[in-house]
């Protein structure tokens, strides 16, 4: 697979040309769905309509989905049924086929974290356990948030590669008309103006913006924290060049209107629904800890390596980044915070 031919933000008119650019043969049916899996290995991307919108290239490729490492099929049968009971509880009371769900909402629907992790402020954590510090919130932040995109990504692609349902990635943008404010649908042309905001934004975010040699990419911003501020800053460039107020990302889900589905059958009992939120939720609290000893065990790997390859020298070793040794133990008081389910 050859990546040197797409970056982060492209936006790729159609499958074929995605194969083009990648230098991968044009499949279809399981052919396909399987070779589309795959893609998300590498990098993940949006779907609007039949654009593919490239959202991060890995660094390194995502190992394949096991049961035994954890990987996010052990989630997905879990998520699946709880998605398409609130679609179907939502269809068969308001009888509207397409629903708008953040990321956030999807989590707390399913039962992946608690809506403290949305509602609950740092200053209130802090309250609650001084020893947990700004960078200890935005570790857990960048963690999960990371899984979740993940996980509700493969999700999506596998309901949809079994056309169980529709979905797609979208904006709503707070638009201006006279002295109202109204949500609008971004499209294809508001698509292009968020597209450059977010470039100008990210290119604003290097060390030395001016340093053509320097390299940035959202996982970069990801790393650094700084992803309130790419976002204010995308925000801030968009009501400057047009007048919008506020932009926000969004999965818009549905049954297509001839799918052939029994909207009552995939309606489950009360029981049924908690068992399955605290069998989700389990997982993901077991695999956030787990992977922050991992981090942990793997920076200090690193620490002791670079250590011994400063010979001494003070000036290097003073650049060097070694975590607190409460790291894993205050990744877990935020965990069982703002992810467990009691």
């Amino acid at each position: 697979m050859n990546l040197q031919n797409i970056k982060e933000g492209d936006v790729i008119k159609n499958y074929k040309e995605l194969c083009k650019r990648l230098n991968e043969d044009v499949l279809n049916g399981k052919s396909k769905v399987l070779q589309m899996t795959d893609f998300q290995r590498y990098f993940s991307y949006e779907k609007n309509g039949q654009k593919f919108i490239i959202k991060e290239i890995y660094s390194n490729p995502i190992e394949k989905p096991d049961n035994k490492k954890g990987g996010n099929i052990v989630y997905l049968e879990h998520l699946s049924l709880l998605l398409l009971d609130y679609l179907a509880r939502h269809r068969y009371n308001n009888s509207f086929n397409l629903v708008e769900l953040t990321m956030k909402d999807i989590a707390v629907i399913t039962g992946m974290c608690k809506r403290d992790y949305i509602n609950k402020t740092f200053d209130e954590l802090q309250w609650e356990n001084p020893e947990i510090t700004r960078y200890d919130h935005n570790e857990l932040r960048r963690r999960f948030e990371t899984k979740l995109h993940k996980t509700i990504d493969q999700m999506l692609l596998s309901l949809g590669n079994d056309f169980k349902l529709y979905s797609r990635y979208g904006y709503k943008i707070k638009k201006k008309n006279g002295d109202n404010y109204y949500w609008a649908i971004a499209n294809d042309d508001d698509n292009t103006k968020i597209t450059e905001a977010k470039n100008i934004a990210l290119r604003s975010l290097k060390k030395n913006p001016d340093d053509e040699k320097e390299k940035i990419s959202f996982r970069v911003i990801v790393m650094r924290y700084q992803i309130e501020q790419f976002y204010q800053k995308v925000n801030d460039i968009l009501y400057e060049k047009y007048g919008w107020e506020q932009i926000y990302k969004t999965y818009f889900i549905g049954f297509g209107e001839n799918i052939d589905i029994n909207i009552r059958e995939l309606i489950k009992t009360n029981p049924i629904l908690q068992k399955e939120r605290k069998q989700l939720n389990t997982k993901i609290v077991n695999y956030m800890d787990q992977n922050a000893q991992d981090v942990y065990d793997k920076n200090n790997e690193q620490y002791e390596k670079d250590m011994n390859a400063c010979f001494g020298d003070q000036d290097k070793i003073k650049k060097l980044f070694k975590m607190k040794d409460k790291y894993v133990e205050n990744q877990k008081i935020l965990s069982d915070i703002l992810l467990k389910i009691r």
